[in-house]
C-alpha cells in the first residue's frame, strides 16, 4: 500500500527530525 508506505516515510522522517533537533 503507497499510502502506508508514505505515511510511514513521513513518520520517520518527523522522529528523525524530532529527535535530531531537540
Amino acid at each position: 500500500n503507497p499510502y502506508v508506505a508514505e505515511m510511514y516515510k513521513m513518520a520517520l522522517e518527523g522522529k528523525l527530525y524530532s529527535r535530531s533537533i531537540p
